[in-house]
C-alpha cells in the first residue's frame, strides 16, 4: 500500500502540515513540502544594513579633525560583497574615507566591517556631501551616507551655567583658536547671547574669572593605556603644579581599569596629589575599561565632597572612549554631569571612539583633545589648565518662567573670526 514514492511523500507531507498547524507554522510547513529537495532553504540573499546613513560633525576647529565610524553588516544568508567605497560618488575636502576595512571585502552572513569618515576643516565654512556604498544586495542600489559639517576659527564653549538666582542666569564661557589656546582680550561687544533664538541683552560680563575650582583627574591604567602610563602621569603633575591652590583651587585624583580606585580625595596640597599620582596603581591584573563609571563616580565625588562654594567644577580624563565594565550607559553620565554642573574635558588617545570622546565634552561643557601621541599630554593638561583659568563671565536677565527647557545659544565674531555653542537648561521657576 502507498507504494507510489510521490503519493508517500503527500502523506508526509500532510501529516507534517497538521503537526505545524498546531504550533501556528503553517507558513514553515509549506516551504517544507515545496516538492524540491534543497532541504526547505530556497535561495538565500545578501542583505547589507548600515549602521548610520547620515553623519553630523557639528562644528570643529579649523586644521582639526573628527571621525565617526560606520559599521556595515550582512544581515543575509549569503555573502555580502562590497565595492569601493566612494568611488562612484565620491567625496571632497574636507571630508574623506579612512582606515577602510570594507571596500572590495566579502562578508559572510551576519559579520561586519567598518570604516571611518574624517571631517577636518580649513576654512570658516558649512560643508555639505555625500558618498556611495556598493553592493551585491539584490535589494538595494549602491547606498548614500550623507554628511555634514562645520569649520569653525573658534572654538566656544558654555562650560557652565548658573541659574539659582532667576531671573538672572550666569553663563561661564570658554573660547580658544584653532590652537587650542584660550582668546583672550574679548569684550562684551564680541560674544551675542540668543535666549530660544531671542537675542538678548548681556547684563554684566567679566572677562577674568576669580572663582576657585575643583576639578577631578581621571587617569587611565587599562591595558591599551599601558605605554603611555608614564607620560600621563607626568602630564596630571604638569596640571596640578599651574593649580591656584592659593586662590583655594582643589583637585581630586582617580584612577581606573575595569575598576575605579579614589587615590586622593579634594586636596589644596600640591605635594600630596603629585605623590598621590605617583603612587603605584591600587589594581591587581589590569584588564578591562570602566570609563564611564568613573566619570560618573568623579562626578558624584564633587557633589559629595568638593567645596561648596566653588562654581567652576570640572573632570579631566585621558583615555580611547572605549567602555567595557561599566553599568553606567554614556547618556547617563552626561546627564549626571549636566544635572550637576560638572564640564568634562577628554583627552583622546590611541585608537579613539571620537562620537564618545566628543559627545562627553561637547554636551557637558567640557573640550575635547586628540593626543596623536603620548608625549602631546603634558601640553594638552597644561593648555586645559589655560583654559579653566581664562573663561568668560557673561549674565543676562531670562524671560523664561515655569522651569521649563531652555535653549541658549552663544556666538562670538571677533576680528571675523567666528564660533558658537549651544546648551539646553531648565529656565527660571
Amino acid at each position: 500500500m502507498f507504494a507510489n514514492p510521490i503519493i508517500k511523500q503527500s502523506v508526509r507531507c500532510l501529516k507534517s502540515l497538521m503537526l505545524l498547524i498546531t504550533f501556528g507554522l503553517v507558513l514553515i510547513g509549506l516551504l517544507g513540502c515545496s516538492g524540491g529537495d534543497d532541504g526547505g532553504g530556497g535561495g538565500g540573499e545578501a542583505d547589507i544594513d548600515v549602521s548610520e546613513i547620515q553623519l553630523l560633525f557639528g562644528g570643529v576647529a579649523l586644521n582639526h579633525f573628527s571621525e565617526r565610524e560606520i559599521s556595515i553588516q550582512n544581515k543575509g544568508s549569503s555573502n555580502l560583497d562590497i565595492g569601493q567605497v566612494a568611488q562612484t560618488n565620491p567625496l571632497s575636502a574636507p571630508f574623506s574615507i579612512v582606515n577602510d576595512q570594507c571596500s572590495g571585502q566579502t562578508v559572510a552572513a551576519w559579520q561586519t566591517c567598518t570604516f571611518r569618515v574624517r571631517f577636518l576643516p580649513t576654512s570658516q565654512d558649512s560643508f555639505d556631501d555625500d558618498f556611495d556604498i556598493p553592493s551585491n544586495d539584490p535589494d538595494e542600489d549602491a547606498l548614500i551616507v550623507a554628511v555634514q559639517g562645520e569649520g569653525r576659527a573658534l572654538n566656544v564653549s558654555i562650560n557652565h551655567i548658573l541659574n539659582e538666582n532667576c531671573p538672572d542666569i550666569t553663563l561661564y564661557v570658554s573660547v580658544v583658536d584653532e590652537n587650542d589656546d584660550p582668546q583672550t582680550g574679548l569684550t562684551m561687544n564680541d560674544f551675542d547671547l540668543y535666549e530660544d533664538n531671542v537675542l538678548q541683552t548681556i547684563t554684566n560680563f567679566l572677562d577674568t574669572v576669580t572663582s576657585p575650582l575643583s576639578v577631578v583627574l581621571l587617569l587611565d591604567y587599562s591595558p591599551s593605556m599601558e605605554t603611555a602610563e608614564e607620560d600621563i602621569e607626568e602630564g596630571a603633575k604638569s596640571f596640578i603644579d599651574v593649580l591656584d591652590t592659593a586662590n583655594n583651587d582643589e583637585a581630586a585624583i582617580f584612577k581606573f581599569d575595569e575598576d575605579p580606585y579614589v587615590v586622593m580625595g579634594f586636596s589644596t596640597n600640591k605635594d600630596d596629589l603629585k605623590a598621590a599620582i605617583d603612587d603605584d596603581f591600587p589594581g591587581g591584573e589590569r584588564v578591562g575599561t570602566s570609563l564611564y563609571e568613573v566619570i560618573w563616580l568623579s562626578v558624584q565625588k564633587i557633589v559629595d565632597d568638593a567645596n561648596a562654594l566653588h562654581d567652576r567644577r570640572a573632570v579631566v580624563v585621558i583615555g580611547d572612549g572605549s567602555d567595557t565594565s561599566s553599568n553606567e550607559t554614556l547618556n547617563e553620565v552626561i546627564d549626571h554631569a549636566v544635572e550637576n554642573g560638572v564640564h568634562v574635558f577628554t583627552i583622546g588617545l590611541g585608537d579613539v571612539n571620537f562620537e564618545v570622546m566628543e559627545r562627553l565634552a561637547d554636551e557637558t561643557g567640557g573640550q575635547f583633545f586628540l593626543a596623536t601621541d603620548s608625549n602631546d599630554l603634558q601640553d594638552i593638561y597644561l593648555q586645559i589648565s589655560e583654559i579653566l583659568s581664562n573663561q568668560y563671565v557673561i549674565e543676562y536677565n531670562s524671560s523664561s518662567i515655569g522651569g521649563s527647557e531652555i535653549v541658549l545659544d552663544v556666538e562670538v565674531d571677533f576680528n571675523s573670526l567666528e564660533g558658537e555653542d549651544t546648551k539646553e537648561v531648565q529656565g527660571c521657576p
